[in-house]
């Protein structure tokens, strides 16, 4: 199943505002909260599928946190809804070579990437199985469904789960199948609240297009406070907010020619057409990546 038809299951059917493929934190801006108890629940899951079914989950002499900071989400969607985030689905893929250990710890850390970076414990965390004995299909399907169970007992709600070819032509290619893990018609009232126009628009548009428009946007419909301005012309709370090396907005001061205020060290970091607020001009910053999208997406939420 080409992943084209799972990123449309996202964006079209789970109303995902932001879909990034290959998604992996900056250790720069991507703080992991609540460490501690990630590593004290990474911990209690690891001891139990050793006493219980002799599994050992991580062989790797790195640290808990290491295999979090290192590790990526093939395919991410997130619902958001008033700045925050409303639902999260991350979806890897396994191969052959994968046994039933290293897809279950895989499974732990992409869940203790989505409660520590985004700060959320529930989600849909999601493993595209390649062709495999049905056997261990249904090992690997047992024990996801103990690992789900532990989850609810650490205060957790990810829930864990296979597609395989079957469940991906259902989901990916027939979505209001009635044996689809969540259909149209169980979404929740967040996801509903969200616009179609909306999430296609953030996901299909490049990171510097969608920027622009949506500031164009913000400020048409005197949505940016004095305050929130404020922040956005401050380098520090631009860095943590978006990932952003330079400040959002540059008040344009009189008497310095306009394309040397564009610059930064030599170079233009910032749009030529400036934009208006408040009687005052600001320059926008133009130095945006992919890696920024699902930041300035999350902010983004707030106004929608």
């Amino acid at each position: 199943m080409d992943t084209a038809d799972l990123l449309s299951w996202l964006r079209d059917t789970k109303k995902c505002q932001t879909v990034q493929k290959n998604w992996k934190p900056s250790t720069v801006s991507w703080n992991i909260n609540n460490d501690v108890k990630i590593h004290r629940m990474i911990e209690k899951l690891n001891s139990y599928f050793f006493k219980k079914y002799k599994l050992s989950l991580f062989k790797s002499q790195q640290s808990y946190t290491t295999l979090i900071r290192q590790g990526e989400i093939g395919l991410l969607g997130i619902a958001i809804k008033k700045g925050v985030v409303s639902n999260i689905y991350s979806i890897n893929f396994s191969n052959n070579k994968d046994g039933l250990e290293k897809v279950l710890g895989d499974l732990i850390v992409t869940s203790m990437m989505l409660y520590g970076y985004f700060g959320v414990d529930k989600g849909q965390v999601i493993i595209v199985l390649s062709p495999n004995s049905q056997k261990e299909h249904n090992q690997l399907k047992h024990y996801i469904e103990v690992l789900n169970k532990l989850y609810i007992r650490l205060g957790l709600r990810f829930k864990c789960q296979i597609f395989d070819d079957e469940r991906l032509k259902e989901t990916a290619v027939n979505p209001a199948n009635p044996s689809t893990i969540e259909s149209t018609s169980q979404q929740t009232k967040a996801e509903r609240s969200i616009k179609t126009k909306a999430t296609s628009v953030h996901v299909e548009r490049k990171i510097g297009v969608l920027v622009r428009n949506s500031i164009t946007r913000l400020i048409k419909e005197n949505k940016l406070t004095t305050e929130t301005v404020s922040f956005l012309c401050d380098e520090k709370y631009c860095k943590n907010t978006f990932d952003i090396n330079y400040p959002f907005f540059k008040r344009v001061q009189r008497g310095i020619p306009m394309t040397d205020q564009r610059k930064i060290n030599g170079y233009d970091r910032y749009w030529k057409n400036y934009i208006v607020i408040n009687n005052e001009k600001f320059l926008v910053c133009n130095d945006w990546y992919e890696r920024n999208r699902t930041k300035f997406v999350i902010w983004l939420g707030q106004y929608l």
